[in-house]
């Protein structure tokens, strides 16, 4: 499966007021799989691959930081430069299970595809529940702090795995996120990052939440 991911061409940012703007029709900006493992009633069946849909979120521009982590909820908690969007480390059906811990094949089709990715069961809304692969390997450099993989919906950019000096950060707090400096930010900014290990993604909030679209 190819990497050679990066800015999708079919990704919009725009700025109006204290809001920024993120559209695209949720392609990923990498190669994707054509057939997914879905969730069903009667366990996991063989569904289609990726398809369009209007993929559209408002973010603030400048976060509001919360007195207490907020549990992230199923569905779109951020997007992604490639055009998806990121979910929260667990899988829909409320058993609390970590998705990319789910490594279950039905004549070779994954539940997760390389990408730490996949979509919705009706084949929108591909999402990552981990460390997008297909757009950090592309983009980041060994011995080197990961670049921008994309914004949570409270406003705050998210990572790739690697930290100072292409190490693992080992301060992250509870919302898998910390305060220093980045490639887009010297000065310093709070940022989240995605993780090699559990629970992979951020599964709460430092900042207050925005709604947005599909997801």
């Amino acid at each position: 499966m190819s990497k050679a991911a990066g800015w999708g061409t079919n990704v919009t940012f725009s700025v109006s007021g204290t809001d920024m703007s993120f559209s695209s029709d949720g392609i990923p900006n990498h190669e994707y799989l054509d057939a997914y493992l879905a969730d069903g009633k009667g366990g996991k069946y063989v569904s289609g691959g990726v398809k369009s849909y209007s993929n559209n979120h408002t973010i603030p521009l400048t976060p509001t930081k919360l007195d207490s982590p907020q549990t992230t909820s199923n569905g779109t908690i951020g997007v992604s430069i490639s055009g998806g969007v990121f979910f929260n480390p667990y899988e829909g059906d409320g058993s609390g299970t970590i998705a990319i811990d789910d490594q279950s094949y039905i004549n070779g089709i994954p539940f997760i595809d390389p990408c730490n990715g996949h979509p919705l069961p009706d084949g929108t809304v591909y999402h990552y529940h981990g460390v997008p692969y297909c757009v950090s390997s592309a983009i980041d450099k060994d011995g080197e702090h990961s670049h921008i993989v994309g914004y949570l919906l409270d406003g705050y950019p998210i990572y790739g795995p690697q930290g100072d000096g292409g190490e693992t950060p080992t301060d992250l707090d509870s919302s898998l996120g910390h305060f220093g400096m980045t490639p887009e930010f010297p000065e310093g900014v709070y940022h989240y990052h995605t993780l090699k290990t559990s629970p992979y993604v951020p599964n709460c909030f430092h900042g207050k939440e925005t709604q947005g679209g599909r997801g």
